[in-house]
């Protein structure tokens, strides 16, 4: 599809999107292991309705919400914001950047994915898992799914 639409047709957009018939769903669920600072997450992936493509592929992502820390204000160039929240701040990734490719078993699947993050810095507590689903050739996204890091 087009990628530089008007802003003045992403209303009509968004509300085609909403009305679709949801195509598959994501449940994720985590394990936190404080003694080795691992996290696991494990994808349910249901098809609901509609024919899947046959290249699926599934991210699973770490964001962290909440840091504060300097910003520039680009609305004043020069000047900087000295306690800016920075929300959804990219972490990890916890499986292959571009994803996994997924095959379902019926209309199914299970993920598990799992990482150490001994020795980083940010606040698991502000953290929170992050599944997509997508077309692996055209990039769109069938179904994203978000939940917080610790269970």
């Amino acid at each position: 599809g087009a990628y530089d639409l008007p802003i003045s047709s992403w209303g009509q957009i968004v509300q085609q999107e909403l009305n679709a018939n949801q195509m598959a769903d994501l449940q994720v669920k985590t394990i936190w292991d404080s003694s080795t600072s691992s996290l696991c997450a494990f994808v349910f992936i249901q098809q609901l309705s509609g024919i899947l493509p046959d290249s699926l592929m599934l991210s699973v992502y770490l964001a962290e919400n909440g840091f504060v820390n300097w910003q520039a204000d680009y609305s004043v160039p020069g000047e900087e914001i000295e306690f800016y929240e920075h929300n959804h701040i990219l972490r990890a990734s916890l499986g292959p950047v571009w994803g996994k490719p997924v095959k379902l078993i019926g209309n199914s699947a299970v993920f598990s994915f799992s990482k150490s993050f001994s020795g980083a810095t940010w606040v698991m507590s502000n953290c929170s898992v992050v599944a997509v689903l997508q077309n692996g050739l055209s990039r769109e996204v069938i179904q994203a799914e978000e939940i917080p890091a610790l269970p």
